[in-house]
């Protein structure tokens, strides 16, 4: 049978291949692998759900003129931590770079959407650049800039899509920053909140924030540095929020274990989570296609849930469970295929987001990972 694969990130058109309905998909990735000049491992989807390598390939699901897609084996996993340090793994849990220079625990880190920087944040009142390079299965991290102004401990940082500016956010000092990357200078102040996250709307045009003991999150412009829309009422702090890609939604997470969807145009709410182990949730983050959320909480354990359909969701879809201690962030993959999690365990964790299986376990921090997320590409 004929089988056409392109690629889950870029949807680019990848090969052709004719197989038996008796192979397994192992043999499919091989012969795709072959075809397309790709030297690393291979993972198939179809219909979005990955396909176990000793599957045959009707079992599987597959038919002729079926089409599937191919996501990487091996992808870059970026983990912040207590021990003052970031680190980048290869998703098969080799660190290939330690990020050392600050001076207290690293509580946020993200990449730049082209992949080539890092941001971290840490309770050093810092921010710093990170220039990420690779020469011949070497990695070196440099930091290129450090960045100061707040004056408390920084909690989120987040890149704009165009990689020319950069937010931060201390829920100390009660303030967020925009920081030009060009010059390094701070253009704007986002003031009057307790901030617990910052993050840049898909149009890079506003920043959502999380404003913990307001019990909202706002959303501000960019240009102004005014607020333009409020999410509330809460019945808790709450303590991160998430816009989904299409700026259709906001997602929030509070202390008293809600999980809470608003309309992002009118602010009102359309949708209020609720399932298992009603405690703290202290994360939440949309899957690529919006069609689902992640959240992280205090109960050891994240959760992804589906983001249509009733009014009242009265359990989660899948829940991650693994970590031996709270779970302080978790996000998806870039199609979606896989999260991450980050624990107070130390540890961080990768996992299949359709069958909730885990993966894979990076150690290598000596404290508290705080902040984790996949590269872009």
């Amino acid at each position: 049978m004929k089988v056409f694969a392109k690629s889950a990130l870029t949807g680019e058109a990848l090969a052709t291949v004719l197989v038996s309905g008796s192979d397994t998909v192992r043999l499919l990735c091989q012969q795709i692998a072959q075809a397309c000049g790709e030297a690393s491992t291979l993972q198939i989807l179809l219909e979005g759900k990955v396909l176990e390598y000793h599957q045959d390939l009707l079992s599987a699901g597959l038919f002729d003129g079926c089409h599937v897609e191919v996501i990487k084996d091996r992808r870059l996993v970026l983990t912040a931590s207590h021990d003052t340090t970031a680190k980048i793994w290869c998703s098969d849990g080799e660190c290939l770079v330690t990020l050392r220079g600050h001076t207290g625990a690293v509580n946020a880190a993200c990449f730049s959407h082209s992949g080539c920087w890092v941001a971290t944040g840490s309770l050093d009142r810092s921010a710093k650049l990170w220039v990420i390079e690779s020469e011949q299965h070497s990695w070196h991290g440099t930091c290129k800039a450090t960045l100061f102004g707040h004056h408390g401990a920084l909690v989120s940082v987040d890149f704009s899509p165009d990689d020319r500016l950069l937010v931060t956010a201390s829920s100390s000092d009660n303030s967020g920053r925009i920081w030009c990357l060009e010059t390094e200078e701070c253009v704007s102040v986002l003031e009057g909140y307790e901030l617990n996250s910052a993050r840049f709307t898909a149009d890079g045009l506003k920043i959502l924030t999380a404003c913990s003991w307001c019990d909202c999150a706002l959303l501000w412009c960019v240009e102004t540095g005014r607020v333009l829309q409020r999410f509330a009422p809460h019945d808790a702090a709450v303590l991160h929020s998430s816009m989904s890609h299409d700026m259709s939604t906001v997602a929030t997470a509070t202390w008293d274990g809600s999980l809470m969807l608003w309309w992002a145009d009118s602010g009102q709410l359309r949708q209020k989570l609720t399932g298992f182990g009603e405690k703290s949730k202290v994360y939440v983050s949309f899957s690529p296609d919006d069609r689902k959320v992640v959240s992280a909480g205090i109960h050891h354990v994240a959760q992804i849930w589906e983001t249509h359909g009733a009014s009242q969701r009265r359990a989660s879809s899948v829940t991650l469970s693994g970590h031996g201690n709270s779970v302080t962030s978790a996000e998806f993959s870039a199609e979606g295929a896989w999260v991450v999690t980050g624990s107070y365990d130390g540890t961080a964790k990768i996992w299949d987001s359709t069958t909730g299986e885990m993966l894979r376990t990076l150690k290598g921090h000596s404290d508290p990972v705080r902040s984790v997320c996949f590269s872009p590409h």
